[in-house]
Parts: structure tokens; C-alpha cells; sequence
């Protein structure tokens, strides 16, 4: 009888024990995975600012030029 106690106490005591490292290693993994999501979301910020400032300088430039071409026109006309 206390060998059937002792075979089911180990067999508890074994179980809780896998089931905590179970636990901790997807913590871990999911911990893992989240820095992951982070990274990839801080890339994906960065280069939509940096498209948007290209797209605002983009706009500047092409502003400029028409008006340049604009103020050439009106001299041309001028003349």
C-alpha cells in the first residue's frame, strides 16, 4: 500500500512539475514572439514616416518646379 502511495505521490509531484515548466517555456516563447511583434511594428512606423516625409518633399519639389515653370511662362509673355 505505501509503495502504491509513493508511485502516485511521484506521479503527482511529476505532472505539477511538467505542467510548470511547460508553463514557462511558452511564456517564454510567447514573450519571444511579442518582442518580435514589436520590432516588426517599429520598422513598419519608421519606413511610413520616411515615406511620408519623401512623399512631402516630393510635393515641395514638384511645387517648386511649377512654379518656376509658371514665372518662366509669364516672362516669356512678357517679353
Amino acid at each position: 500500500m505505501t509503495l502504491f502511495l509513493t508511485a502516485l505521490a511521484s506521479v503527482v509531484v511529476g505532472l505539477a512539475i511538467g505542467v510548470l515548466v511547460m508553463r514557462g517555456v511558452s511564456k517564454a516563447g510567447l514573450n519571444k514572439d511579442q518582442q518580435k511583434a514589436e520590432q516588426i511594428l517599429k520598422n513598419a512606423e519608421n519606413q511610413a514616416e520616411a515615406r511620408i516625409k519623401q512623399a512631402v518633399l516630393d510635393g515641395k519639389t514638384q511645387a517648386h518646379d511649377l512654379k518656376v515653370e509658371a514665372e518662366k511662362e509669364i516672362k516669356e509673355r512678357r517679353q
